[in-house]
C-alpha cells in the first residue's frame, strides 16, 4: 500500500519542474498532451500490468489511477459538477462536443474524487465508440472533470492511444510523467504547483491522506447481474400482511409452496421496525426505517430471520431486502445523534421527504459521512444476514453516484443483484442491473379498458428491449404493494385480459414480477399500512397456470434477462387485433400472440425463420408453427409456444 501524504510531498517540487518546461509529452506528428495529471492503468483486480505498452482489448476492463502502481483516486478542482471518460481524435480532448465518445466516470460529489474510473473503450456508451473500433488509427482515451454542465473542462488525465482498426485492440503511448494533484480549489495554472507552504491549497491535509493500511475504493466497473437471476422469476413478498401471523414462521411455512412454483428470487418488503411520530394508519409504513439493522418485533427475532434466509437457500433461493436510503423514519437516532445528516429548513427542521411523506424524514447525501454509514448499514445486510441483493426505493432521489459507489463496495463482499423502483441509463450504468419497467403496466391498464391496440403490445415489448442496456433488464410487474393498494387487485383491473398481460410480462424481455396474492388470481385491495392477510387455497387454477409461466421462463434461454436474453422479432399476423413476437436464443424460440380485441380473433401469423414444432404453453400439446399459420384467439386471449415444454 502507499501513503498519499508522502507521495504528494514528496512529488510537489518534480511537479514544478515538469510544469516549468511544460510537462508534456510532445509525440511527432500528433501535437502534444497536455494532461493536468499523468493517466496510468490498472487492470479490473485494480492491479498494475506488467507492461504499461501492452495490448488491451476492446471489451477490457481498464481502469485508470493518476500514480502507476498505485489506486490514488484522480482530484479535480472543487468548482467541478461532473466527469467523464472519453476518447477523442487528438487535438480534441479539452472540448467535450468533439468527443467521439464517453461517459459518466463517477465523480464523489463531495470529495471531488474519481476512484478508479473504469475507461474500456466499449463501455463509452454516448456516441460512437463503435467508429474508432472500425477505423482504427491514432486517438486519446482519458478521464476530463467538468463544470459548466458539462460543457468545459477544468482538470483532465489522458493517454495517446493507437487502435487496431477491426478488432478495436489498442495501445498507449507512455504517459506524460506529471505528478498526482492532491484535491484543488480551482484549476490549477504554474503557480499553484510551487513548493508548498504550511497553508498551500494544493498539500494535502491529514484528513484526506488514507492511511498505509487504507482499503482502495472498489473500482466502478460496468453493471452486471449475477447468472443466477438470467432466467429467474422475481417475487415481492410482504410479511405483514402474508399470513393471518404476519411473522417470518408463518411465511416460512410457505416456502414450500413458492418452491412448487418455481419463483427464484425472494425479495422482502422492509422487516425493520418503524417509527411512530407521523406514522400513517394503525401500523406505519414499511418504509419509515426507526433502525437499519433491528428487525420488527411484530415478525419475530433476527435469528428468526436468519434462520429464515438460510431455509430459502437450502430450498434454492436467492433472498433480497427492500432497502430504504432516501430518508429514515423521523424516530430514527440519527436524527439527534447526526441531525446535519438530513435536509433542514431554516429554523433547522427536518424536513420530509415529499407531501405525501409525512412519515419520511429526508437524508441529505452532500454529507460525506452519511454516505459511509449508509454502506456500512447496507453491507450488515449482507454479512449478517447474507442476503442476495436489494431493491432500493424512492431511486432517484438519492445521488447515483451514491449508488455507483455503494454496489460498487457491496459487489465486494459477493456478487449481488440491484433493483430499483425506476430506470435510466445512468442507473443502470454502474449500479442497478434491473430496475422497474413501466411499459408492460401501462399497456396492461389499456388492456384492462379494452383500450390496447396491437401496436400498443409491440411498442411495450420494444420498450422492454431498447429502455435498457444489454447489460440491464427490466422488472415487468402488473401488481405490486403500491398498484395493488390503490387500484385494487389486477384480476379485478384487468378482468378478462388479466392472464394475456401475464404471459406478456413473462415472454416480453426482462424479469418478470410477482406480489404477494398475484399467482393466485387474489381479489383483494390489501392495505399499505394496517395489518392485513391473504387467504392461500390448497391449490388454484392460476398458481398452476402461473407456475406454468414461470417454468417457461426458467426452461427456455430466448427468455433469460439481461446480457443473455434472446433476440426480439416482431412477427407479421393478418388481423389487427392481433399482435405477435418471438424471442430466440440459439436453437431456442418462444413465440407470443395477443389479442386486444374482446373478441374471438382469426389470424395468419409469419413465422418466418422461426417456423418449428413447439409446445402449446397452456395444453403442453406439439404445435407446428410453418413460415404462414392459422391461429384463433379466445377474447382478450393469447397463445405461448416454446421449443421447450414448460410441463
Amino acid at each position: 500500500m502507499f501513503n498519499k501524504s508522502s507521495i504528494l510531498t514528496a512529488s510537489l517540487v518534480l511537479t514544478v519542474g515538469l510544469m516549468s518546461t511544460g510537462g508534456l509529452l510532445a509525440v511527432a506528428g500528433s501535437g502534444v498532451n497536455d494532461s493536468n495529471e499523468s493517466l496510468n492503468f490498472l487492470d479490473q483486480l485494480q492491479q498494475p500490468y506488467a507492461n504499461d505498452a501492452a495490448s488491451h482489448a476492446w471489451t477490457e476492463n481498464v481502469l485508470g489511477t493518476s500514480l502507476a502502481g498505485t489506486t490514488l483516486p484522480i482530484h479535480c478542482p472543487v468548482d467541478t459538477t461532473g466527469a467523464s471518460a472519453f476518447v477523442s481524435a487528438r487535438g480534441s480532448e479539452r472540448t467535450p462536443d468533439s468527443w467521439t465518445a464517453s461517459t459518466d466516470a463517477g465523480i464523489d460529489d463531495v470529495t471531488k474524487e474519481i476512484s478508479t474510473p473504469n475507461i474500456k473503450i466499449s463501455g463509452l456508451i454516448n456516441g460512437a465508440a463503435g467508429a474508432v473500433k472500425s477505423i482504427g488509427g491514432d486517438w486519446s482515451l482519458g478521464v476530463a472533470c467538468t463544470k459548466a454542465y458539462g460543457n468545459v473542462v477544468n482538470f483532465i488525465a489522458y493517454r495517446f492511444i493507437t487502435v487496431t482498426a477491426g478488432t478495436g485492440a489498442w495501445v498507449a503511448l507512455p504517459a506524460p510523467s506529471i505528478a498526482p494533484s492532491g484535491t484543488y480549489t480551482s484549476t490549477p495554472t504554474a503557480t499553484a504547483t510551487s513548493t508548498p507552504t504550511a497553508t498551500a491549497t494544493s498539500t494535502p491535509t491529514a484528513t484526506s491522506t488514507p492511511s498505509a493500511t487504507a482499503t482502495p475504493p472498489a473500482p466502478l466497473l460496468p453493471v452486471s447481474a449475477p447468472s443466477w437471476s438470467n432466467n429467474a422469476t422475481f417475487y415481492q413478498a410482504n410479511i405483514r400482511l402474508f399470513t393471518s401471523a404476519g411473522n417470518f414462521r408463518s411465511f416460512q411455512e410457505q416456502l414450500p409452496r413458492l418452491k412448487k412454483l418455481g419463483v427464484k428470487v425472494l425479495c422482502f418488503m422492509p422487516v425493520t421496525p418503524i417509527s411512530t411520530t407521523n406514522h400513517k394508519g394503525t401500523q406505519g409504513s414499511l418504509f419509515a426505517v426507526d433502525d437499519y439493522r433491528a428487525i420488527n418485533p411484530n415478525y419475530g427475532t433476527s435469528t428468526d430471520f436468519k434462520n429464515l434466509v438460510t431455509f430459502a437457500h437450502q430450498n434454492g433461493f436467492k433472498v433480497m431486502a427492500d432497502w430504504s436510503a432516501a430518508a429514515t423514519g423521523f424516530d430514527h437516532a440519527w436524527t439527534v445523534s447526526h441531525p446535519s445528516w438530513y435536509k433542514q429548513d431554516y429554523n433547522q427542521n427536518i424536513l420530509q421527504l415529499s407531501g405525501k411523506d409525512s412519515d419520511l424524514a429526508a437524508l441529505d447525501y452532500t454529507k460525506a459521512d452519511l454516505r459511509t454509514a449508509m454502506i456500512a448499514e447496507m453491507k450488515y445486510w449482507v454479512t449478517n444476514f447474507d442476503v442476495d441483493g436489494f431493491r432500493t426505493v424512492n431511486t432517484t432521489l438519492v445521488p447515483v453516484d451514491f449508488w455507483n459507489r455503494a454496489t460498487a463496495e457491496l459487489n465486494l463482499v459477493k456478487p449481488m443483484l440491484f433493483a430499483a423502483d425506476a430506470s435510466s441509463s445512468s442507473l443502470h450504468q454502474y449500479a442497478f442491473a434491473a430496475g422497474y419497467n413501466p411499459a408492460v403496466l401501462n399497456l396492461a391498464n389499456q388492456a384492462g379498458k379494452n383500450k390496447a391496440t396491437k401496436a400498443g403490445v409491440l411498442a411495450a415489448v420494444s420498450a422492454a428491449k431498447t429502455g435498457f442496456s444489454l447489460q440491464s433488464f427490466g422488472l415487468n410487474f402488473l401488481t405490486n404493494n403500491e398498484v395493488n393498494a390503490a387500484t385494487g387487485s389486477e384480476v379485478k383491473r384487468l378482468g378478462a385480459a388479466a392472464k394475456a398481460m401475464a404471459a406478456l410480462s413473462f415472454t416480453a424481455p426482462g424479469m418478470p414480477l410477482v406480489y404477494s396474492g398475484q399467482e393466485i388470481g387474489s381479489t383483494k385491495q390489501l392495505k399499505l399500512y394496517d395489518f392485513d392477510s391473504i387467504t392461500w387455497p390448497t391449490s388454484n387454477s392460476t398458481q398452476d397456470f402461473y407456475a406454468k409461466l414461470v417454468a417457461l421462463k426458467a426452461k427456455n434461454p430466448a427468455l433469460a434477462s439481461g446480457i443473455a436474453a434472446g433476440s426480439v422479432t416482431v412477427l407479421k399476423t393478418s388481423n389487427k387485433y392481433v399482435a405477435a413476437f418471438s424471442r430466440r436464443s440459439g436453437s431456442n424460440v418462444v413465440v407470443t400472440l395477443i389479442n386486444v380485441s374482446n373478441k374471438k380473433a382469426k389470424t395468419t401469423v409469419s413465422a418466418g425463420s422461426d417456423a418449428g414444432t413447439f409446445f402449446d404453453l397452456v395444453t403442453g400439446k406439439k404445435v407446428k408453427l410453418s413460415k404462414t399459420t392459422s391461429v384463433t384467439l379466445a377474447a382478450n386471449g393469447f397463445a405461448v409456444y416454446s421449443t421447450v415444454a414448460a410441463n
